[in-house]
């Protein structure tokens, strides 16, 4: 989050082979859909959340390379063998606030419920088609 995307390439291709193992055992082994819901941190999409957070300082509200991790996932779409669901929009779009708590930034029971109704969103039509 604080450097060009091209200088943690190898730690993403390290994430990105570890979702390809769990996408191939969900698959052969417990025969259900496998998919990727990226999330944003709120420093990614806001900096107006969790302004007393313990790790202010740590990340770059909105920095330049506050978005790389969503950078490499859209670049892994269409050759990933399952769906990777960018949310940054739908955190950047509500209209709900705060979503996190004041002094941490996790999400607050607003933030958490968000998120899930955001899951169900994605899932349902996944679902559906695996049925």
């Amino acid at each position: 989050a604080r450097q060009p995307l091209e200088k943690s390439l190898n730690l993403f291709d390290d994430v990105y082979d570890s979702l390809q193992l769990i996408h191939r055992y969900t698959q052969d082994t417990l025969q259900v859909p496998f998919m990727v819901l990226v999330p944003p941190r709120h420093w990614q999409y806001t900096d107006k959340e969790s302004p007393d957070s313990w790790e202010n300082g740590s990340f770059d509200a909105l920095g330049p390379y506050a978005l790389e991790n969503f950078r490499y996932f859209d670049s892994k779409k269409n050759a990933a063998p399952f769906p990777i669901v960018n949310l940054l929009d739908d955190f950047r779009q509500t209209d709900r606030f705060p979503l996190h708590f004041r002094e941490d930034s996790h999400w607050n029971k607003h933030g958490a419920r968000f998120f899930a109704e955001k899951i169900a969103d994605r899932l349902e039509p996944v679902l559906k088609q695996a049925q």
